[in-house]
């Protein structure tokens, strides 16, 4: 498919399909961005309140547009519009109350006692009804311009930590009801899943492929699992409950990325390299940490890359020749941005040279 806001999309979705099935592309993977060169700027009317700027299409489409079109895209970034709705805007299709500001939306808890609780989906929902229409607009407005990636809607531990609150969650982990909750577990699961063959029957009626807020594009059906509530549990814990649901998604998805979100979240990290199908793991160190191109973060990234699994990092230009130093450019998946165009493409030519020399070296050369 012919993109007008990248005109050599077609190779490099050539270079993702084949980076997803374990190819290595010569260089680590990399969304690489900049302003794009003449890049002009319309003036665009306020909507007249936060739910409209959230919500409406007529401001939501117009304010993608120019976004993605004074952007230059470069190696392997795919010009997207995310249907951002806030973190797992999934539990509002189940009566969660929405709550919006100016940067976020979020949902306070509905779940007081699970024994009495059902899960209930109406396709009547105002906020199902408000995706909808959100990813139908933009990806009739991106077709042949740029691709639509799916809200959150595939996340069920933080889903069940929305519904009842995080703090209780844990109790309810400690103290039960056990089977009852496991069925609501499942069941959340199966709606989930709903959702995403839904919106992503959407997208693929006007474009092919689909695509995550992390912007990786994919010939086929792809998401960024997590669990950030698992920050909050043991490893026992979380490889009784949390596991078996997001192997299932593993199974059901055909390319899979983990947001691993934390340090918290770190002792469940062989958990998680045992997932079925699971291609690689985005590492945020959390709020304070070193960066995720850091060298202390470095063993960590090496052992996941020795598990068969690569990495997703957010870096700077200038972090990517250390990384190269100490970690193999197969192993990686960069996303980074540059001030002009010129910059990108002589960071581009750079990092070829970098990985050339880290293959030499671990093969003998100088």
């Amino acid at each position: 498919m012919d993109l007008a806001y990248r005109q050599d999309w077609p190779e490099a979705a050539d270079r993702l399909a084949r980076w997803w099935e374990g190819e290595y592309l010569g260089r680590p993977a990399m969304q690489l961005t900049a302003p794009r060169d003449g890049a002009a700027w319309e003036t665009l009317p306020e909507p007249p309140s936060i739910w409209e700027h959230w919500t409406d299409p007529q401001y939501v489409v117009p304010r993608t547009d120019p976004s993605i079109r004074n952007t230059a895209w470069f190696a392997e970034a795919c010009p997207s519009a995310w249907v951002n709705l806030g973190p797992i805007s999934v539990t509002a299709f189940l009566g969660t109350p929405v709550h919006v500001d100016e940067r976020t939306v979020w949902q306070s808890p509905i779940v007081d006692d699970w024994e009495s609780y059902e899960p209930r989906f109406d396709p009547a929902n105002d906020w199902w009804q408000i995706t909808q229409r959100l990813t139908r607009a933009l990806a009739e407005a991106g077709e042949g311009r740029w691709h639509v990636a799916n809200a959150d809607v595939v996340e069920p531990g933080d889903a069940l930590s929305y519904l009842r609150g995080p703090a209780r969650l844990c109790l309810d982990l400690l103290e039960g009801p056990h089977g009852k909750l496991k069925r609501v577990r499942d069941e959340l699961t199966e709606l989930l899943w709903s959702f995403y063959e839904d919106l992503t029957g959407i997208v693929r009626a006007h474009m092919p492929g689909t695509a995550s807020w992390l912007g990786v594009w994919s010939p086929k059906r792809t998401a960024t699992l997590q669990c950030d509530f698992s920050c909050m549990i043991s490893a026992v814990m979380f490889a009784e409950w949390f596991a078996p649901p997001l192997a299932e998604l593993c199974r059901r998805l055909d390319h899979v990325i983990y947001h691993l979100d934390g340090p918290g979240a770190l002792q469940h990290l062989d958990t998680l390299l045992s997932l079925p199908r699971l291609h690689a793991i985005q590492w945020v160190p959390g709020s304070g940490a070193e960066p995720q191109a850091h060298p202390k973060w470095r063993p960590l990234l090496r052992r996941i890359i020795d598990a068969g699994v690569r990495v997703h990092l957010y870096v700077a230009p200038d972090e990517i020749e250390g990384l190269l130093a100490d970690l193999p450019p197969e192993g990686l998946f960069l996303q980074t941005g540059c001030g002009s165009e010129v910059e990108a493409r002589d960071l581009l030519a750079h990092v070829e040279k970098l990985s050339d020399r880290a293959v030499g070296r671990r093969h003998g050369g100088s």
